[in-house]
């Protein structure tokens, strides 16, 4: 017989997680629900046909090139919550709700944070004037900013501002305060909204803010090389940092510490440069940190995820104690085209 407390948690918790509207619902195109750990969905990529002046002119039939984009429901965040029998009892079954609550805001937070990292980490390049980023050094965003990342957007072919999404940080969210184009939303939601209300429109893009979204965002670091002139720090693969962003570097020792923020002068997959500290090396821990807010202008329609509909759930007990723990799991994935979404910086803590 099931658990009559993992029905309660399921009933309580599948419609707060299927109607949620969070950064994966809103700046994405649903594809099906994963059947299991591991689904692969294929999303068709069809090269471009020439287009012949007349139909009288004879024309060899050309080859029709699928470069199928893969979208892998590999991931699956989880919460594992304790809850000890004289709690349970205590609350009078109202934990159920509670708790669902807890873990659908939690988990979709979660995914939102993995899916943005994703689009900023998919639109990486190494070119020294960086293509899908518009000011990576985090000035003040102006009215120029905004317009170029639109632009840049809207210029891939099947891409209109109707299929646009910004996602700002709450600084981000704050900078737009700047430009004559944002209409802020002042109207009341009337009730609570299970996710990502829009704050306001940008040149008739909606505009959603979000603590998901990378602020001060930090990169791990292994070691670093300083020849006097250039030093160049080690980080791991899908970085996303770009030429022209500013960072701050602490390590172990301290030595080549940078506490005023420093501009990237080069990157590569794995490394990034920065003006010259002191000459030294060292193969150990440090720690990069962004000076900036990494916003995001997203089109949605060439951004994928798939999700379930309905998490997993389920009550264990305990085997030291006489209480039970809740976990709740849900199986996702996604994939993008790459050049669909645009970074946004502006100032980390400051507008």
């Amino acid at each position: 017989m099931s658990d009559i407390r993992s029905k309660a948690v399921l009933t309580t918790l599948a419609p707060l997680y299927s109607e949620a509207n969070y950064g994966i619902d809103l700046a994405a195109t649903p594809l099906r629900e994963p059947l299991g750990l591991g689904d692969q969905i294929g999303v068709p990529s069809i090269s471009a046909l020439t287009v012949n002046a007349s139909g009288g002119t004879d024309a060899t039939p050309e080859a029709v090139t699928n470069a199928e984009l893969t979208l892998n429901a590999n991931l699956e965040p989880w919460i594992n919550a304790k809850l000890p029998q004289i709690d349970s009892m205590a609350l009078g079954g109202t934990w159920a709700a509670q708790t669902a609550q807890q873990c659908v805001s939690q988990l979709k937070n979660s995914m939102d944070e993995a899916y943005l990292k994703y689009l900023i980490t998919r639109n990486h390049t190494t070119a020294a004037t960086p293509t899908y980023h518009v000011n990576a050094a985090a000035d003040s965003l102006t009215a120029s900013d905004i317009l170029e990342a639109i632009a840049t957007l809207t210029s891939n072919r099947g891409v209109d501002v109707s299929d646009l999404v910004f996602m700002m940080s709450p600084w981000g969210r704050a900078s737009l305060s700047n430009i004559s184009g944002f209409v802020p939303n002042m109207t009341n939601a009337g009730g609570t909204v299970n996710g990502l209300p829009a704050v306001g429109t940008l040149y008739n893009i909606p505009v959603y803010q979000s603590s998901s979204v990378a602020n001060g965002r930090t990169v791990a670091s292994t070691a670093f090389a300083d020849d006097g002139t250039d030093m160049v720090i080690t980080l791991g693969a899908d970085h996303g940092i770009v030429v022209g962003e500013k960072i701050t570097f602490s390590t172990v020792t301290s030595g080549n510490d940078i506490t005023s923020a420093a501009a990237v002068t080069a990157c590569a997959a794995t490394t990034i440069t920065v003006a010259s500290v002191t000459t030294a090396s060292a193969t150990e821990a440090g720690t990069v940190t962004l000076s900036a807010s990494e916003n995001l202008l997203i089109a949605k329609g060439s951004c994928y995820v798939a999700q379930q509909i309905f998490p997993k759930t389920r009550v264990v007990d305990l085997s030291n104690s006489t209480g039970s723990a809740l976990q709740v799991s849900a199986v996702w994935g996604r994939v993008a085209r790459i050049g669909r979404a645009i970074v946004i910086c502006s100032p980390k803590s400051a507008i």
